[in-house]
């Protein structure tokens, strides 16, 4: 029985060990150590970080009828669900405190046995490693085998910063692959959630950060991500090419005003140039708004803003402004505004400001009436009065766009 485990197949623990060193000093990267470690063990290989990101997966082409296998291949991850089942089974607090790999057979292993152990970095546990059984029970060679390649993968992933705890954490790497396109399906996004333990308030926001002048970096960005941070415990920093994405999480619209006049601060101090986008309700989304940050950046530039902080609002007439000639901007001058406008300006009334204000909240009675400290009654009693002042229809969709447009190119025009 002994020689039928020791084939040219799987080979014993000495043979393993002169192949997989010899693999280490030839400079083999990580997938295909992981491959030679596959092939050693005649098994499925998984190494993921200590944050359950999945760095490389190899299966020989084997079926793995697995869900930790199976998520952990169609997400990258492992499941919210399954790391929950790590905790609740005492896995996760058994391989921390083992000092030697072992045998998992029961459990969320009962069909699939594995062989798991951790991967420490620096005295910090920086990678797991797990090793399904598909075929031959497992041998203490094999467990001798994974302590080899857990020490191998150490000195390999030292300096490799996916895996160093605390400079990438899962809220990071989730922002990271939203940026960069590879993560776009809800569904996925949030499992990582869950994973991450990340319940976020229902408003999101990026903020841009830029240093005064494109050719330099930001000075300090550490210190100015921890003041940052402290500043807003809610948000989470990500760096991008032109210096540092800020996504600022809130659940009451009225904290827009309150989270930039609190950025005004930092941004003199450390000589800072702010462009923030709309406020979203879907993270999925952040690479859009994101990309709305660097087009504000690229107008607030060309125009030689002279205000730090730069917001949609504070650029949107500007660009339509350079677009249109005299007469298409009467064009978009709703006859009604301009009446509504002499109104107030003739009787001091503010019936122009009531219906802006009714507008940017989704046209909410409700809501804009608690901007403007009135009842509601009196905000419905302001919304006839303005229909009766000047005929415009309240309840007309493309009417309200209109005088949304007068509004601004008159405040635009003025300024």
């Amino acid at each position: 029985m002994e020689k039928e485990l020791q084939s040219p197949l799987t080979p014993g623990f000495e043979a393993r060990k002169e192949h997989l060193i010899n693999c280490f000093l030839s400079h083999m990267n990580l997938t295909g150590m992981i491959h030679e470690a596959a092939i050693l063990f005649h098994a499925p290989v998984i190494l993921t970080t200590s944050l359950y990101r999945v760095l490389v997966m190899d299966d020989l082409g084997m079926e793995v009828d697995d869900p930790v296998w199976k998520t952990a291949r169609r997400t990258g991850y492992c499941s919210g669900e399954d790391i929950a089942e790590f905790e609740i089974q005492g896995i996760t607090h058994d391989v921390l405190e083992a000092q030697n790999s072992f045998i998992l057979d029961s459990g969320l292993a009962k069909q699939i046995p594995r062989i798991l152990q951790k991967v420490m970095i620096h005295g910090k546990p920086a990678a797991y490693i797990g090793i399904f059984q598909t075929q031959k029970p497992f041998t203490d060679d094999d467990l001798k085998t994974t302590d080899l390649l857990c020490d191998i993968l150490s000195i390999m992933l030292e300096h490799d910063p996916a895996v160093l705890t605390g400079i990438s954490t899962m809220h990071e790497s989730i922002l990271s692959d939203l940026l960069s396109g590879s993560l776009v399906s809800s569904t996925v996004l949030n499992d990582r959630m869950r994973t991450a333990l990340w319940t976020p308030d229902s408003i999101f926001q990026c903020v841009l950060i830029t240093p005064a002048h494109k050719s330099s970096g930001i000075d300090n960005s550490d210190y100015l991500s921890s003041v940052l941070l402290n500043q807003f415990p809610a948000a989470n920093l990500v760096k991008v090419e032109e210096g540092l994405l800020l996504l600022l999480n809130y659940d009451d619209s009225a904290m827009q005003e309150q989270n930039i006049r609190l950025l005004e601060p930092p941004v003199r101090q450390f000589d800072l140039f702010l462009n923030i986008s709309e406020p979203f309700r879907s993270l999925i989304y952040l690479k859009q708004y994101y990309e709305s940050c660097l087009a504000i950046r690229e107008v607030a530039r060309r125009q030689k803003r002279e205000n730090r902080i730069t917001e949609m609002s504070d650029v949107y007439f500007d660009v339509l402004s350079d677009y249109l000639k005299k007469e298409e901007k009467r064009v978009l001058c709703l006859p009604e505004y301009n009446m509504l406008a002499e109104y107030d300006a003739l009787h001091q009334t503010e019936y122009c400001r009531t219906l802006m204000t009714y507008i940017e909240t989704g046209c909410s009675v409700t809501e804009s009436s608690k901007l403007l400290y009135v009842h509601r009654n009196t905000m419905t009693k302001r919304l006839d009065r303005i229909c009766e002042l000047c005929g415009l229809d309240y309840h007309d969709g493309q009417t309200l766009i209109r005088f949304y447009l007068s509004a601004g190119m008159q405040k635009h025009q003025a300024g």
